[in-house]
């Protein structure tokens, strides 16, 4: 089974499962701690909202959690999973790694390179089996792993059996030029949600292909709640539409595939518009013909009622902004009501970059990297003292990837 992040990804997998019920909570524990003896203190805690494994210091109680998804109930008919999943989990608290503060920006490769060490003793089939069972759904080989024999090479460390401290793994990481094994999750989109008013494309049924408006939302308990919700986001807006905003994976975006809507017919001038014969801008023109001036009026045919899934969305053909026109000057600079592009003033000059100062990263004349010490003279006339700076310091400095 594979799902595309655009569509929720393997989030939207682990949220489709059915949650536990306290007695499946408890019979799953009971395996886990049969599996392998560690303290009572260390609590197991079930996270239904969540899609991995992952320990943390509860510091209210004073106790660390080991946490995990619903999937992990139906690992026990895989119990070598199970007992793997557990002691990478445990690993980590044995290292002290839950108690480790994440630089900013750097929580992602920081738990990479824990991950290694904790991996290190570890069955490598039963975390291939984790990793396509947890995340990627599907047999993916070659699957890369962050164990010595794999990850240390990549980021120019010697192999060591136990594994290397995650600090100094971490800025061996830093002075690579290392790209991860899998692709980097692309950024999630909320869905287009239907509203009231847009113009939609009929993709199924005895009126497949007619274009038509959405007038109204049937009524339901369900659907009512969803556009509250969405309602509440916070609203982004490019190329002159609006969306709902950035992705949430705490709603349920399918909600409106079980949504009904009311689908009236267009005016043939708005066809002429949605089925792009004619340009938004053309409409004008378009009119001043006599005979198409009946073209405004709509039959006001409703079409049935529809599914989210019986029709998408159809916009115009999307047009420049149009250039700027500013009013003329005649010989004496008098305003001749003459109206042209020509006549706007230049858009100002962009201000100048600000000068070198000491501690600024630089490339030489000589093409190397260096850092300014110091800058003597006046306008014009600086003279910069520089000290050469290895590549790997400025791309550890800048986050690039230069060579």
């Amino acid at each position: 089974m594979t799902m595309k992040s655009s569509t929720g990804g393997n989030k939207r997998v682990h949220r489709e499962f059915p949650q536990l019920n306290k007695e499946q909570v408890i019979e799953l524990n009971t395996k886990l701690r049969e599996l392998v003896s560690f303290p009572k203190s260390i609590i197991l805690s079930y996270q239904p909202k969540t899609e991995t494994w992952y320990a943390q210091y509860n510091s209210k109680k004073g106790k660390y959690t080991i946490n995990y998804p619903t999937l992990s109930y139906y690992w026990l008919a895989y119990p070598s999973m199970l007992k793997t999943v557990l002691l990478h989990e445990l690993g980590h608290i044995f290292n002290g790694d839950t108690s480790v503060r994440n630089t900013s920006g750097h929580a992602s490769c920081t738990n990479i390179c824990m991950d290694v060490r904790c991996n290190a003793p570890l069955d490598r089939e039963s975390l291939r089996q984790i990793n396509d069972s947890l995340f990627f759904f599907e047999i993916k080989r070659p699957q890369g792993l962050y164990v010595p024999e794999e990850f240390y090479p990549k980021v120019g460390l010697a192999v060591l059996p136990q594994g290397w401290s995650f600090e100094e793994t971490h800025n061996a990481y830093h002075l690579q030029d290392y790209d991860d094994d899998e692709e980097e999750e692309p950024k999630k989109s909320p869905p287009w949600i239907p509203q009231i008013g847009n113009f939609v494309i009929i993709t199924s049924g005895s009126n497949l292909g007619k274009i038509a408006r959405i007038k109204n939302i049937l009524p339901s308990q369900e659907c009512e709640d969803f556009y509250t919700l969405i309602s509440q986001q916070p609203s982004s807006c490019s190329g002159g539409s609006c969306g709902v905003g950035a992705y949430n994976e705490d709603i349920d975006y399918d909600i409106v595939q079980r949504c009904e809507f009311v689908l009236e017919s267009i005016s043939p001038l708005e066809e002429l518009v949605y089925t792009k014969q004619i340009k938004p801008s053309e409409i004008d023109k378009y009119l001043l013909n006599t005979a198409n001036a009946s073209s405004v009026v709509s039959s006001g045919l409703i079409y049935g009622n529809y599914f989210r899934v019986d029709f998408s969305k159809i916009d115009p053909i999307e047009e420049p902004p149009p250039t700027p026109e500013c009013e003329c000057k005649d010989a004496n600079g008098e305003l001749n009501g003459v109206m042209s592009s020509e006549c706007c003033p230049p858009p100002p000059t962009p201000p100048l970059p600000p000068k070198p100062q000491p501690g600024d990263l630089v490339l030489t004349k000589g093409g190397e990297y260096g850092k300014i010490i110091s800058v003597k003279g006046g306008e014009d006339k600086e003279k910069y003292t520089i000290d050469e700076v290895p590549v790997e310091v400025v791309n550890s400095i800048l986050g690039t990837k230069l060579k």
